[in-house]
């Protein structure tokens, strides 16, 4: 089933955990924390189960594809411009 684009932009919220409502610096702030904890290199790739280290690539992938979703967003409202 297809997502409105609505619902997709609020699921892009719940992935980075705020609100939709929330600043850039909020969200800015939940990408980057969110980043560190799940960026694929931060997990030893040899020293843990293979199973945790594709977790770890596909949360990220997703992080990442969330905050470019609410940048991508809020660049058509003119809110603000998002920088990684």
């Amino acid at each position: 089933m297809m997502q409105s684009p609505s619902q997709h932009q609020s699921s892009y919220y719940a992935v980075l955990g705020v609100h939709p409502g929330a600043s850039s610096a909020e969200i800015r702030a939940a990408y980057h924390r969110l980043a560190m904890r799940w960026h694929p290199d931060k997990i030893a790739n040899g020293r843990v189960d293979p199973a945790i280290a594709e977790e770890a690539k596909g949360r990220f992938q997703k992080i990442h594809e969330a905050y470019q979703g609410t940048c991508r967003a809020a660049q058509f409202s003119s809110l603000y411009v998002c920088s990684i």
